[in-house]
């Protein structure tokens, strides 16, 4: 690769060697879209699981749905690292073959038609409850007038053939999701200063108040006081043990999306700068900070709000506030802007996933109307299952069972299995045969460090004092660096010149004896042809030296019939000085106009298998590694099979059929 002057450095002023790139502020900034990623609907719901399995089981599932989406997670990542996919659907075909892929679409576009429908009935039961807020109680409308509304409002927005703006938008839907969460907390420790707290029961089917709760069903509000003992839901709601245990293996798979990201794992992997080592190091952390941070966010609003309500929870969170409450009014209509965005732009990968089924493209004419039409039936298919089934609750449990089977247990674990197998016929390196990039530390950080700083806080801050002069050092170190190369070039093509006509200097000097044994004259010139060819070799070294990337041939240059006289008063020095000049800026327009990155071909290389660590990689892909995974698969799909009867044809809170 040819390097332009501006890349020369002497070695006694090398520059620190530094990463591609600021890695730390990468990697919570990967961490923090992820994390926008995995929280959604299901932290509405979450509250009302825990208080039907009990906390104390709701943190083991809790604990559970970490890990094995950590594994999950970790998978995806070596899977897309070595197969250099951009999509789960690239991984997935790249290592199975197209028809698993085809599978995987399918349960994604059925899981996130469901998701649609949650968005609907979340939307349609915020609005009712901010009309009921705003009136103070006096007005109320029907949710599903509310829902064919809303559907009228977003059918315009499903004629949208782009989302880039929505997806702009969207981004601040994070913010509302926090506060969201952060009000809830307060509210907690409002309620547990106060040793009082009030919950909207409407819906909710009330027997006989509980143990230190008051009722007034005529307004469907009741009252704990004082503050409800944890001890009333440490355990599941049913006491008799075959009924808790179907209510826990219908609740499983709830947990699961909690920390659903699968999908934009390989897509923020192939996005991220750097070698593909780096990258897989960054975001295998960023997605551990991302679902530490998540979980804790879980930890925060779904324990809390459930030992705040605790029996008198509904399925939807927000709407246990009472809709009196104009602040949880107002972050209401907030998380309802949320639903309403995330609706038009999950309804974008569901259309291009059908649309690839056939090969369209929303771009032609009959794309176009293939897209506005799937998006038209998606839109009146959602609006009226939420409709006829209005619980979050009911659809999410259904959804999750059935549908993430796929995503969030199936493919993670296939990965898992086969793993082995990838690495081992990749032909990228193992992470842990490339080093990473020695970062040199300044002097500054050994001062810092001797005044009792951390080494990583030394660090930061030799970083801070010296970022606003290291554009300007560069600079001037570039600059100083020509002018030297410069006067070298100069210096040296003067030193091996002849000398001209009528001056009294020596033409030859004693550390540069000549090679003839004559008496040296300076007036006239010398004629000796041994004499001027040695000069006339000196002269070609200094100047090729000083100017490498050009071969200079000055003997037939001057012999050339060809050659013009200079012009009157130049002298051969400045000509040649001229000509290195001319050729230094053509290079630096040439780099000028170069791109910044050129795409390399990757040319295929041969894998060596008989490499001893690929071996003991294959090795690992034994009868009794597939018998692991057969045996985890089953008990998936029973576990998730259950719970999608349960949750669809049975009602929990009886055990009565629904049909």
């Amino acid at each position: 690769m040819n390097r332009s002057a501006d890349d020369v450095r002497p070695v006694a002023a090398a520059a620190p060697k530094k990463r591609d790139g600021n890695d730390t502020v990468e990697t919570y900034s990967t961490a923090l879209t992820l994390s926008n990623t995995m929280v959604g609907a299901a932290l509405l719901s979450l509250s009302y699981t825990i208080v039907r399995i009990g906390w104390g089981m709701g943190l083991v599932l809790m604990a559970f749905a970490f890990t094995y989406s950590l594994f999950g997670f970790y998978a995806v990542i070596d899977a897309a690292h070595y197969t250099q996919s951009r999509t789960l659907r690239g991984c997935v075909t790249a290592v199975f073959g197209p028809i698993p892929a085809m599978v995987m679409d399918v349960c994604i576009v059925l899981m996130y038609t469901g998701l649609l429908v949650v968005y609907v009935s979340i939307c349609g039961d915020y609005i009712g409850a901010c009309i009921t807020g705003f009136s103070y109680g006096r007005a109320s409308f029907d949710i599903r007038y509310t829902k064919l509304i809303l559907g009228g409002l977003l059918l315009p927005l499903t004629l949208l053939r782009s989302v880039k703006a929505l997806s702009n938008i969207s981004g601040f839907c994070i913010i509302f999701i926090f506060v969201s969460v952060l009000s809830i907390t307060v509210y907690f420790f409002i309620g547990l200063g106060k040793r009082k707290v009030a919950c909207n029961v409407a819906g909710l089917q009330i027997d006989e108040p509980f143990t230190g709760s008051t009722c007034d069903l005529d307004a469907n509000t009741c009252t704990w006081e004082p503050f409800p003992s944890p001890m009333y839901i440490v355990g599941p709601a049913h006491t008799v043990a075959w009924k808790a245990f179907l209510e826990i293996v219908r609740r499983v798979s709830v947990f699961m999306p909690l920390f659903g990201c699968h999908a934009s794992i390989a897509p923020l992997l192939h996005e991220l700068k750097g070698t593909p080592i780096r990258r897989w190091k960054i975001l295998r952390k960023a997605i551990t900070i991302a679902a530490a941070t998540t979980g804790a966010l879980y930890l925060i609003s779904g324990f809390g709000s459930s030992l705040m309500f605790n029996r008198y929870i509904q399925a939807n969170v927000l709407l246990s506030f009472l809709p009196t409450e104009i602040y949880m009014t107002v972050v209401r209509l907030l998380y309802t802007l949320v639903m309403a965005l995330s609706y038009v732009v999950i309804l974008f990968p569901i259309r291009v996933i059908i649309m690839s089924w056939w090969s369209l493209s929303n771009e032609t004419k009959k794309g176009k109307v293939v897209f506005v039409c799937i998006g038209i039936i998606l839109m009146i298919v959602s609006v009226t299952l939420s409709i006829f089934v209005p619980s979050i609750d009911t659809v999410f449990n259904a959804i999750s069972a059935l549908f993430g089977i796929a995503v969030y247990w199936l493919v993670p674990l296939l990965l898992r299995w086969k793993l082995p197998f990838i690495q081992a016929t990749s032909p990228l390196a193992f992470p842990d045969e490339v080093q990473d990039e020695a970062e040199d530390d300044t002097v500054a950080v050994g001062a810092f460090a001797m005044f009792g700083l951390n080494v990583n806080y030394a660090r930061t801050m030799s970083k801070v004092l010296s970022r606003d002069h290291a554009l300007q050092s560069r600079l001037r170190t570039r600059s100083e660096l020509r002018q030297n190369q410069n006067d070298i070039a100069a210096r040296g093509r003067a030193a091996t010149l002849a000398v001209p006509k009528g001056s009294r200097d020596p033409l030859l000097t004693p550390s540069n004896p000549p090679l003839v044994t004559e008496n040296l004259r300076s007036e006239p010139p010398i004629t000796d042809r041994n004499t001027i060819l040695t000069q006339q070799r000196n002269r070609t070294i200094s100047i090729a030296d000083s100017h490498p990337t050009k071969p200079f041939d000055l003997t037939d240059d001057a012999n050339s019939p060809d050659r013009k006289a200079p012009p009157p008063g130049v002298t051969a020095d400045l000509l040649i000085m001229q000509q290195v000049v001319d050729e230094f800026r053509a290079e630096q327009a040439e780099q000028a106009t170069r791109p910044e990155t050129v795409a390399i071909p990757i040319e295929e290389q041969e894998i060596d298998m008989t490499d001893p660590r690929r071996v003991l990689l294959l090795k690992k892909m034994t009868k009794l590694r597939f018998g692991g995974f057969m045996a985890a698969t089953t008990i998936i799909c029973i576990i998730n099979l259950t719970a999608f009867f349960l949750s669809t044809f049975v009602d929990t809170n009886t055990f009565t059929f629904n049909i």
